[in-house]
């Protein structure tokens, strides 16, 4: 680290320093993405895992929205869905995480990239990069879970460096601009929140570069990156096209209504949830301020600091590459107090904007105060780099990791199941461990709890889009049209009484699997008497 900082706060080094330099911050940059693998690996199985990766696995027998329910932007299961079939992976959980850690190598080439480009310093790119790969934020649920909450902002992120790489230069490159709009339409595939970042690429692609004429700039920067966006904006524009009324209403109907309401008449199930703009505040003030080592109020700094060092520059020095990350930065904000109610995995968007303008602006400004910026920014990184560290033992723990773990939980539960002549369907909230052991799942549980526990509050006028509409009032029915082999509970609290009492009801024999059990609870399977099975 020392020899970083020696390369990047002097003005001048010579070019031995600078290697060495270099040299230090890509060993740095392996360190981390070793400790942040360990972690990712480790990380405990969270409620919207059952949800994205179950479905991915059930995607060829049925419909995503109609059939399944699914309440987001179809890219996140898509994918999932595709890396499983390329792949052959039978541990799907393990599959996940590797994917999302492949979204952390995009977005750390991407980080480094972008900032080296605009600072013209390797060094300070990677101090870009490793500020991103250490921010606590990311290092929570963000960035640990196979949710659709990280991998467009990696790709957003590509999509910046690539526009700026493409369109910044002395003659565009269609092809880097095209790709920068196939990455933007990627991301916004995953999450519906990363519209956010649509006004600002537009407006760089149809104003920059201002020196261009008119048709050239359309030809070689516009169009290339419309065309890009399209393409990569095809998976949810195809659903739309096929089902308009039923795709908005899975996607934007059940976050602004249902998911509202549940929480709102439930809100001490899980904890307290966030749902007004004050508890909003607070916690945002906590997530960015406080346990990320203050690295936006760092980058707000440095803005204040730079507009005062660099005055005499005039405003041509302000270009078009640092207005967008600005615009992304201030979009990023805004967009996080919009979901309700609040998670800290919403607040995620601004954080690589913020760290790319902090280190772009610490490269700007000259003497004392350049040195003063480049250490505050090391303090924040010496700050959150030793939680990584704890994650190097792990990374080669392979049977310590979460995905063995529960596909090892799967099969144990699968392998009961035969044992004891049963068929292979199973009711639960949890469905990852059935599709971890091969087992079937109802369709209207493919979601696990996420869809389940807002039925009652689906309108009546929208449960036509649910070809298997289903809540804790109807579960009863819906298991005893089809009876399951079994029933899992104990992960979902209350939600599970609902699947308890018909297994009860219907004298299904209850087992204790003390092996089975994560951070929400362990598991108890009823076995249904042989007569009873219909699979």
């Amino acid at each position: 680290m020392a020899s970083v900082a020696a390369a990047i706060v002097p003005a001048r080094v010579g070019k031995a320093t600078r290697s060495r330099a270099l040299l230090a911050a890509m060993v740095a940059i392996g360190l981390a993405l070793v400790g942040l693998f360990g972690r990712l690996m480790t990380y405990p199985l969270r409620h919207d895992e059952q949800m994205y990766l179950p479905i991915a696995t059930m995607l060829a027998r049925g419909r995503l929205y109609d059939d399944y329910g699914f309440n987001n932007l179809p890219n996140l299961p898509l994918l999932m869905h595709a890396v499983l079939r390329v792949t052959g992976a039978e541990q799907v959980l393990l599959a996940g995480r590797l994917t999302i850690f492949a979204g952390w190598l995009v977005a750390a080439t991407a980080m480094l990239l972008l900032v080296r480009r605009l600072t013209r310093s390797w060094p300070l790119g990677a101090l870009a990069a490793l500020l991103l790969l250490t921010h606590p934020l990311l290092l929570g649920p963000a960035g640990m879970l196979v949710t659709n909450n990280f991998l467009p902002l990696a790709f957003v992120l590509m999509a910046t460096y690539l526009l700026i790489a493409g369109a910044d230069r002395d003659v565009p490159a269609p092809l880097l601009v095209a790709a920068s709009g196939l990455c933007l339409g990627v991301a916004a595939g995953f999450k519906a929140n990363y519209v956010f970042a649509l006004p600002p690429f537009a407006l760089a692609a149809l104003l920059a570069p201002a020196r261009l004429p008119l048709m050239t700039r359309m030809r070689r920067v516009t169009l290339p990156f419309v065309a890009g966006g399209i393409i990569g904006a095809l998976p949810p524009l195809i659903y739309l096209t096929k089902d308009p009324s039923g795709f908005v209403t899975h996607v934007l109907g059940y976050h602004s209504g249902p998911h509202v309401a549940y929480w709102t008449a439930n809100a001490d199930l899980d904890g307290a949830k966030i749902l007004d703009l004050p508890g909003k505040l607070v916690l945002a003030v906590k997530v960015w301020l406080i346990s990320s080592a203050g690295l936006i109020a760092v980058a707000l700094l440095l803005a204040a600091t730079a507009a005062w060092r660099l005055r005499g520059y005039g405003a041509a020095r302000v270009r078009w590459p640092h207005r967008l990350i600005v615009a992304l930065l201030v979009g990023g904000l805004l967009v996080s107090f919009v979901p309700s109610p609040a998670f800290p995995q919403y607040y995620a968007p601004p954080v690589p904007f913020a760290i790319a303008l902090a280190v772009t602006l610490a490269g700007r400004i000259k003497g004392r105060a350049r040195a003063a910026a480049l250490l505050l920014l090391l303090g924040a990184l010496l700050l959150s780099a030793p939680r990584l560290a704890l994650g190097w033992p792990d990374a080669v723990r392979s049977a310590r990791w979460t995905g063995t773990v529960t596909h090892d939980q799967g099969q144990r539960l699968a392998a009961l199941l035969r044992a004891e002549r049963r068929g292979a369907t199973i009711a639960t909230l949890a469905p990852l461990y059935a599709v971890e052991g091969g087992l079937a799942v109802p369709a209207a549980l493919a979601t696990g709890p996420l869809v389940y526990r807002v039925g009652d509050y689906v309108p009546l006028r929208q449960r036509r889009h649910y070809a298997n509409w289903v809540s804790p009032t109807t579960i009863d029915e819906l298991l005893a049209a089809s009876p399951p082999a079994a029933v899992l509970v104990g992960f979902e609290g209350k939600l599970d009484g609902p699947l308890a009492s018909f297994a009860r009801s219907r004298r299904y024999r209850r087992v204790t699997l003390p092996w089975l059990s994560d951070r929400y609870g362990s598991g108890t399977l009823y076995l249904a008497p042989a007569a009873s099975i219909s699979s």
